[in-house]
């Protein structure tokens, strides 16, 4: 008895430690993939700036209008591949526990101004109008602004893209207060194609667009939302979410910050 005993916790102690070794090996793993993943991403990004501000020099010199219009069409795909680098980045550090919240102040007026002029550009381009309103009764809040613009950002320029008339909107308003902290929706509305509900659950997952036909039209690896959804738990929110096809879509952060 005593021998099947020792024999048996020998055995034990070899699986414990062959599940320590594929524990190490499986983490040391990742984070090779992270580093290369990472590596890869900011050497593309730089000659990619370079081809953006190469094409849009030629935008600006004396040439054909056919030429200019292909310039343009550099340009917005160079902005696409930033975009695909910049969510591989942000789900990187997301992943890896990068990110840290760091609330300040911030004044909500001039929040929203900023976000509305980094989407302007897309929106006139295709004729879609942007509309703002804040509630008169939020000044200052503290907030990580930093990761709370990167997700708005995200919800913005997802409207644009899945828009084709009429307009998006951006709205902050307070919605509950408690104990001196107020509870502030973010809410980015659209006009657009909208999402149906079959395709709903998988708005979420990593890598995974909606649908092949969505792929074919709309650039995309489908890591926005999942970004999007990561940054607003991050800082002790929820993002919530209605659509319905052809009928457009609201995308609600809602965030308990304090107010100054």
């Amino acid at each position: 008895m005593e021998a099947e005993i020792n024999h048996l916790e020998n055995r034990i102690s070899m699986l414990t430690h062959e599940l320590q070794l594929a524990k190490l090996g499986a983490e040391a793993a990742a984070q090779a993939k992270t580093r290369f993943l990472r590596v890869i991403s900011h050497e593309l990004m730089t000659p990619l700036q370079a081809i953006m501000g190469f094409s849009c020099l030629i935008n600006t010199a004396d040439i054909a209008q056919t030429q200019k219009e292909q310039a343009k069409h550099i340009t917005e795909a160079s902005e696409q591949l930033i975009l695909i680098f910049e969510e591989v980045l942000a789900f990187i550090q997301l992943n890896s526990g990068e990110l840290i919240v760091k609330n300040k102040h911030f004044l909500p007026t001039s929040f929203l101004a900023s976000l509305t002029k980094s989407i302007k550009m897309a929106a006139d381009s295709k004729g879609l109008s942007v509309t703002t309103h804040i509630d008169s009764k939020l000044s200052f809040l503290v907030c990580d602004e930093t990761l709370l613009r990167h997700a708005i950002e995200i919800l913005l320029s997802n409207a644009v893209k899945f828009t084709h008339q009429g307009n998006v909107g951006l709205s902050v308003r307070l919605i509950n207060k408690l104990d001196g902290d107020f509870q502030v929706e973010f809410a980015v509305k659209d006009t657009g194609v909208g999402i149906s509900l079959a395709l709903q659950k998988q708005l979420f997952r990593a890598f995974e667009p909606l649908d092949s036909s969505l792929t074919r039209c709309y650039a995309g690896i489908g890591l926005g939302l999942v970004v999007c959804e990561h940054l607003v738990k991050l800082m002790g929110g929820e993002l919530l979410f209605e659509s319905n096809v052809k009928a457009g879509s609201l995308f609600r952060i809602n965030l308990w910050m304090k107010a100054e």
